[in-house]
């Protein structure tokens, strides 16, 4: 039942929710081994969701710099802080998927899937803390 719910679940956060939700039932064994073929789908989506970041980064940057009337900021806030109030919520954005995949299972940071993830995130997080020292 719980893999199946992982299946159906659409986004990372909802996955997460679900394990969250079933934090005792995970810690016998027979279910620990079944979800531990879900880690490389959780990896997976992680991956999709950095480089869906890093492409919203690159698209907007030049908008946001410019006060563009499609730059993702709110029409009443200054152009420096509506920058770094964005910057902050993509690095949160990446962040707490990051934090919650490590405390997933002590085996999915040995992964090197879950490194390759790393390393993105890495260079997304420097991107998005240089064009912040830049503001």
């Amino acid at each position: 039942m719980i893999t199946q719910a992982f299946e159906d679940a659409d986004t990372l956060n909802d996955r997460f929710k679900l394990l969250d939700s079933f934090e005792e039932l995970l810690k016998r064994p027979i279910i620990q081994d079944e979800l531990e073929k879900k880690h490389i789908m959780l990896i997976e989506e992680y991956k999709k969701d950095l480089k869906c970041v890093q492409r919203i980064f690159t698209e907007y940057k030049e908008n946001v710099d410019k006060c563009d009337e499609i730059a993702p900021l709110y029409n009443n806030t200054p152009p420096i802080s509506g920058a770094l109030m964005w910057t902050k919520s993509l690095k949160e954005r990446i962040r707490a998927p990051k934090d919650k995949l490590a405390s997933v299972s002590p085996d999915i940071v040995n992964r090197e899937e879950y490194n390759d993830a790393i390393k993105t995130y890495n260079a997304i997080n420097d991107s998005l803390e240089k064009y912040e020292q830049e503001k």
